[in-house]
C-alpha cells in the first residue's frame, strides 16, 4: 500500500469535528468515515475518537519522512510483534545506528546541491556531517509520529528544524 497525497491535510471522518490545534478553530465534518492509508493514518483515528486534529496530519507526515529516508514502508513485512516504522527509526537513533537504516540509494550519498547550484560531493570528511543531518531529519519523523497526538511536533517547529538542518549542513560543506 502506498501513501497518498490525501493522507496529508485531509481529515475525512464520520460526524467528527476538525480542530486546528494551532488556531483552535472548529469546523463540522460532512465526510463519511475516516479515511487514510494503512500505516499512515494516525493511531487515534482507529480508536473511535470523534474529534480529529491537525496532529493526525503531522503523524502522517512523520511516517512519510521516515519512509523516505529509510526506504521502508510502514507495511513492510519486517514490522511484526510490536515493531513498526516509528520504533525502527527511534531505536536506530537511540543506538546511534542511523547510517545502518538509511536508504543507501538516496541521492545524498552521491552529492548534494545547495541553493547556489553548487554540487558538493559526499566525501569521507563530510560523512559525519551527513550522518548528523540525517539523524536530525529522522528525529523529526520520529517526533512527528509519536503515538500520543499532544506530544507530536507542530509543523511550524518542523519547518524551523528542517531549515536549520539545511543551513547547518550546507554551511559546513565548504
Amino acid at each position: 500500500m502506498n501513501n497518498r497525497v490525501g493522507d496529508f491535510g485531509l481529515a475525512k471522518f464520520l460526524g467528527g469535528v476538525i480542530i486546528n490545534v494551532e488556531s483552535g478553530h472548529h469546523t463540522p465534518s460532512t465526510s463519511v468515515g475516516i479515511r487514510g492509508s494503512v500505516g499512515y493514518a494516525a493511531p487515534e483515528y482507529g480508536m473511535g475518537r470523534d474529534v480529529l486534529s491537525t496532529h493526525g496530519d503531522v503523524y502522517s507526515y512523520g511516517i512519510m519522512v521516515v519512509e523516505i529516508f529509510t526506504g521502508r514502508r510502514p507495511t513492510d513485512d519486517i514490522f511484526t510483534d510490536g515493531l513498526n516504522l516509528h520504533t525502527f527509526a527511534k531505536t536506530a537513533l537511540l543506538q546511534d545506528h542511523v547510517m545502518k537504516i538509511v536508504d543507501s540509494t538516496l541521492p545524498g550519498h552521491v552529492c548534494l546541491e545547495d541553493g547556489n547550484n553548487t554540487i558538493a560531493p559526499i566525501t569521507v570528511e563530510n560523512e559525519t556531517k551527513l550522518c548528523e543531518a540525517l539523524a536530525r531529519i529522522l528525529n523529526i519523523g520520529v517526533m512527528c509520529s509519536i503515538e500520543s497526538p499532544n506530544e507530536r511536533m507542530e509543523m511550524a517547529e518542523v519547518t524551523k528544524e528542517l531549515q536549520s538542518i539545511m543551513k547547518g549542513y550546507l554551511s559546513r560543506l565548504g
